[in-house]
């Protein structure tokens, strides 16, 4: 249920051990006018609220997340980024244990078929420079008391907050993957790969032939009565690849669509020589591809999941092999040759009709 409590009211109703709460409520006003509030919201209307002190972390979430800004100020999750001004020694004065978690730490996946959301998978583990982070299962809440929020911590911020978003649209049907998403006139073509594999590469080839962009690396599933629909999670605002020797593409609403109807698949290959080929693939022979993009890729550190998420996103890889058409791209080090490839893979697909 949406709400609008105040921060203040959010940390008093929270389960966080009790001797800490006046602390943490001091700590927080001390900061308290230089609070800048960023609204994010979802599908399904999933929201999630950012106050931070830091001007830098506020710059970086707004710029990383732009694509999900909201004027709504209704939200199912609120997180305190608190910057302290390198004052190790308020810090230190919460006394937090060896594991900085300060509460008691339970299963997402576990008490997710009980309908019930917690925040175990997305606690930082903060090293001493960074500072103590403070999760609450019960009331939603996530303080970061931060000693230095440079680059470092930002990044691993970032993570979370994917994994934290990722988790709670699972809840209500919408799957993160790993892998890029564009679309061609209502056609959804999706890359499928480990990192590393050229998924950004691809994406700013195809955006300068025309295409739209979902994602270049997280993009969502979402299966209803009339298919397998793609839907947009774009992180970086401007996408770029030095050595492509193209000029860097800037993101905007007009570059990127919200849904598309996932068509076909493309596994993306790094091949050591010059020229660049594609090939229609048996489903079986990128088996473990798919597996590891599709079901594996965002259990967010776990190792063992319960059946019942699996077989849901099992149901996922099973319904793209028997509805998509899937290739192999083999990527060659000439840029050119392998651009070619690509406009003639995609006047391939153009002939399709569905």
């Amino acid at each position: 249920m949406k709400t609008k409590k105040s921060w203040e009211t959010w940390i008093s109703q929270s389960r966080i051990i009790k001797r800490y709460q006046k602390q943490i409520l001091q700590f927080i006003k001390d900061y308290e006018t230089d609070m800048e509030e960023i609204s994010l919201n979802f599908y399904n209307s999933v929201g999630v609220k950012i106050i931070s002190n830091s001007r830098y972390l506020a710059n970086e979430i707004r710029r990383d997340f732009w694509y999900f800004q909201s004027l709504k100020d209704d939200y199912d999750v609120i997180i305190f980024l608190v910057d302290t001004k390198r004052d190790i020694q308020k810090i230190n004065d919460l006394r937090p244990p060896k594991k900085s978690v300060l509460i008691r730490r339970t299963n997402f996946i576990d008490e997710y078929v009980k309908g019930s959301l917690n925040f175990s998978s997305i606690n930082i583990p903060f090293e001493k420079t960074l500072g103590v982070s403070i999760s609450d299962a019960d009331t939603n809440l996530r303080i970061d008391l931060i000693k230095n929020p440079g680059l470092c911590y930002y990044m691993i911020l970032r993570s979370r907050i994917r994994a934290l978003i990722a988790e709670l649209l699972e809840r209500f049907g919408y799957y993160m993957i790993h892998g890029a998403a564009l679309d061609m006139d209502g056609y959804g073509i999706t890359f499928l790969s480990p990192p590393r594999f050229g998924k950004t590469t691809l994406s700013l080839i195809l955006l300068q032939e025309g295409l739209l962009l979902l994602s270049d690396d997280c993009p969502l599933l979402h299966l209803d009565e009339s298919g397998l629909q793609l839907l947009a999670f774009p992180i970086r605002p401007i996408l770029s690849r030095e050595f492509l020797g193209e000029k860097p593409i800037e993101l905007d609403h007009k570059k990127v669509v919200r849904s598309t109807m996932l068509r076909t698949t493309i596994i993306p290959f790094i091949w050591y020589c010059k020229h660049s080929e594609f090939k229609k693939t048996d489903s079986d022979s990128v088996l473990d591809i798919l597996y590891a993009t599709i079901v594996y890729q965002f259990t967010f550190g776990r190792r063992e999941l319960p059946t019942e998420i699996i077989q849901k996103r099992v149901n996922l890889l099973k319904w793209i092999k028997d509805n998509t058409e899937i290739y192999s791209l083999f990527m060659g080090s000439d840029r050119e040759q392998l651009k070619n490839r690509l406009r003639y893979l995609l006047t391939v697909l153009r002939g399709r009709s569905y």
